[in-house]
């Protein structure tokens, strides 16, 4: 009525190199193993306008972009780690290259759907 706008924002991301809140309810709802349909019904019960899919779609590629890039880095960090480990310890082969130990495992399972419960379960190593 008076003819004065006023924002208020509640971060400031910009200035501050924080993620935006878009980013960190993506964030969490990828690592809570959810997706946009996840995200809206929270949004909803909480009575927050959840924002239109093309844009959560932007905004979980960026997201999922910086997921892959600190995941690499902290893989390549290991990787370093453990090729000095070998070396100080003396396990390298005749041409000088670093063995390193690798112990892996895997599994499967058939989702039951509450009937037929035969699970053609397994292991690899």
């Amino acid at each position: 009525m008076c003819g004065h706008h006023k924002s208020i924002k509640t971060d400031n991301y910009e200035s501050s190199g924080a993620i935006n809140v878009n980013e960190s309810a993506i964030m969490g709802t990828l690592s809570a193993g959810g997706g946009y349909s996840h995200l809206s019904q929270i949004f909803s019960a909480i009575n927050i306008p959840v924002m239109n899919f093309s844009t959560y779609r932007v905004y979980e590629n960026k997201v999922m972009d910086n997921f892959e890039k600190v995941a690499s880095e902290i893989m390549l960090n290991s990787a370093m780690e453990e090729k000095a480990l070998a070396i100080q310890n003396g396990d390298v082969d005749k041409d000088g290259v670093p063995l390193l130990t690798v112990i892996c495992d895997g599994s499967w399972g058939k989702r039951s759907y509450r009937t037929m419960y035969n699970s053609s379960s397994g292991t690899v190593s």
